[in-house]
Order: structure tokens, then C-alpha cells, then sequence
């Protein structure tokens, strides 16, 4: 029995090339991981930093109304002829309405570019895990 001449059939095999080799998508995965992980801690650590910014905003709401009350309750006594003589250590006397004010929107538009932040560290985070499905797959294939 002779050699009889048939088709070569030759195909490709991925895991020759290096970025395909089992180490270094191993690597790749480990990097992907750790960017979602790190963008998730972020973005918490982002919300947690806003809530405490609208916290302080909600206690100057609170400092804006006792000084609307303090100036309402002194400009009625001083149109009733009363003398206003408040006590020294009263702080309502060296509260400034519009500063309060500018430190409230401060805080409140800080806030909101930190949800914004938050945001976008969402996004990262959801980038790097479909990255890491791709990288997962691509691991089952080579194996």
C-alpha cells in the first residue's frame, strides 16, 4: 500500500500567540479585577463624601433659619421701641445670612460633582467587569 496524497487541513491555534498564553491573560484578568474593584471602593467612598456635603448643607438650612427667626424676633422688639441689648457670647449676632447662603450652595454643588464622580467611577467599574467576562472566556477557550 502506497502513500496516497490528501489535503492538508491547518488551522491557527490562538494560544501561540504570546497576549493569549494562559500566564498573561491570567495577569490581564488580575488587572481587570483589580480596576472594578477599585473604581467600586471609589465610587462608595465618592457617595459617602456627598451624603456628608448635604448633611452639612441640611445643618446651615438649620443655622439660616434660627438667624431668620433671631432677626425677626429683634427687628419686632426694636419697631415695639424695645432697647435690644443681646448678651455678648450671643453667636446670632455675628452670623452673616449671605454667607451662610454661599456655603450652603457650595456645599450642595460639591455634592452633586461628587455623585457625578461616583458616576463615573460606575462606569469604569462596569467597563473592567465586562472586560473581565471577555478575559474568562478567552481563559475556557485556551484550556
Amino acid at each position: 500500500m502506497g502513500k496516497k496524497p490528501g489535503k492538508v487541513i491547518g488551522f491557527k491555534v490562538e494560544s501561540d500567540r504570546p497576549e493569549d498564553a494562559p500566564k498573561s491573560l491570567a495577569i490581564e484578568l488580575a488587572g481587570a479585577l483589580q480596576t472594578e474593584q477599585n473604581a467600586l471602593a471609589d465610587a462608595k467612598a465618592f457617595r459617602e463624601q456627598a451624603q456628608r456635603e448635604r448633611q452639612k448643607a441640611k445643618e446651615f438650612t438649620g443655622a439660616m433659619t434660627m438667624l431668620r427667626e433671631y432677626n425677626r424676633k429683634k427687628e419686632k422688639a426694636i419697631k415695639a421701641g424695645e432697647e435690644w441689648k443681646p448678651s455678648r457670647m450671643e453667636p446670632m449676632e455675628s452670623y452673616d445670612m449671605n454667607m451662610i447662603k454661599k456655603e450652603r450652595v457650595m456645599l450642595l454643588e460639591r455634592s452633586q460633582e461628587l455623585i457625578n464622580m461616583a458616576n463615573e467611577c460606575d462606569k469604569i467599574a462596569e467597563e473592567a467587569r465586562l472586560h473581565t467576562a471577555k478575559i474568562q472566556k478567552r481563559l475556557m477557550d485556551v484550556k
